[in-house]
């Protein structure tokens, strides 16, 4: 008689304890919810976009400064959406966490906090605003206005690209940028087009010294 009592109690114990665990998720998942909803009206969410938003064009106001202000450039031609993983199957295959550690390998100098706030940003694709300081006129443009289907054409978006900006180079390209928890490292990738077929591109980590961005290191460098 005792051995089944101890039977239906522990039988109630795990139903209890399923039961609350149950209710803990439920209420965990309710609070996510709450403050992805109501996050946007809490006091000062505002000014902390605002603050990201102006940190991240300071780095692209510096990266190009530093790599693309070449003798003779009048114009700069910057696409106007930010890249992203672009191969859905890469996707498919790996997960956030194999990803980090992909870049980890390889860009072993820069935070995994940098890193990981990258991987984050890098999934979709994003408006690039003309909010750059730069010392030149610059112009953002929709790249698949200028995308070749054949040789042909290909031919004619060169024509029509360098018709239309004659005192540019190419277009460049930019991604988010991964900031690591200091807030004095900046991680992002880059690509320059110049014609339909010839481009290069790579990821870059600037380094925030006496208030200002600098280019310090380069990863992975492609060109085609």
């Amino acid at each position: 008689m005792v051995y089944v009592q101890d039977q239906a109690m522990k039988r109630i114990s795990l139903r209890l304890t399923l039961a609350l665990l149950t209710l803990v998720m439920a209420l965990g998942a309710i609070g996510r919810w709450l403050y992805v909803s109501v996050r946007p009206s809490l006091p000062g969410y505002s000014s902390l976009v605002e603050s990201e938003k102006s940190e991240e064009y300071a780095v692209y106001s510096a990266l190009i400064r530093q790599s693309y202000l070449e003798d003779g450039v009048k114009t700069l031609v910057i696409q106007n959406r930010t890249l992203f993983y672009a191969n859905p199957d890469y996707l498919k295959i790996t997960t956030p966490e194999q990803r980090v550690e992909d870049m980890k390998r390889y860009c072993q100098s820069v935070d995994e906090s940098a890193l990981r706030d990258f991987e984050s940003k890098h999934l979709h694709s994003s408006e690039v605003t003309p909010d750059f300081e730069l010392p030149i006129k610059y112009i953002l443009v929709n790249k698949d206005d200028f995308e070749e289907s054949s040789d042909e054409k290909a031919r004619l978006v060169v024509h029509d690209f360098y018709r239309l900006y004659p005192d540019a180079r190419g277009m460049i390209a930019l991604s988010r940028v991964g900031f690591n928890e200091a807030r004095d490292q900046a991680f992002l990738r880059v690509e320059f087009t110049f014609c339909p077929l010839c481009s290069h591109g790579g990821k870059v980590l600037l380094r925030k010294e006496w208030g200002k961005w600098k280019v310090v290191e380069e990863f992975g460098g492609w060109a085609s």
